[in-house]
């Protein structure tokens, strides 16, 4: 029966560890992009008013008011911090569980070493 439980417990564990290390993937992925973001956010600012902006449609370059794409820019880089923002908390609270689960997990085997002897 414990065993049944332990086994139970651990395949959950799994599931969770698997799904917070997919959290911490797209964490960083998104992290990636912002900085992105943030690079180009930088170097269109430094643009002196009549300078040519080019933005990648696919296989097409195609130009761009500046500031027009700055506002993009920065409403991307508003949606990319809430999003990171919402993983931190769903990996705060997968990790909470996972350490939650764990220490169900050794008290059964625990108690299922006593039973043993």
């Amino acid at each position: 029966m414990d065993e049944e439980i332990i086994n139970k417990k651990l395949e959950e564990f799994e599931v969770l560890r698997q799904t917070y290390l997919a959290a911490l993937y797209q964490k960083q992925r998104l992290e990636e992009e912002l900085l992105e973001v943030e690079n180009a956010i930088k170097e269109l600012e430094g643009l002196t008013g009549e300078e040519k902006v080019f933005v990648m449609i696919g296989n097409v370059m195609i130009r761009k008011d500046k500031n027009n794409v700055l506002e993009e820019l920065k409403e991307k880089r508003d949606v990319l911090n809430i999003r990171i923002k919402s993983i931190d908390k769903q990996e705060s609270q997968l990790r909470e569980r996972l350490t939650n689960l764990q220490n169900e997990i050794e008290k059964l085997i625990g108690t299922s070493k006593k039973d043993i002897k």
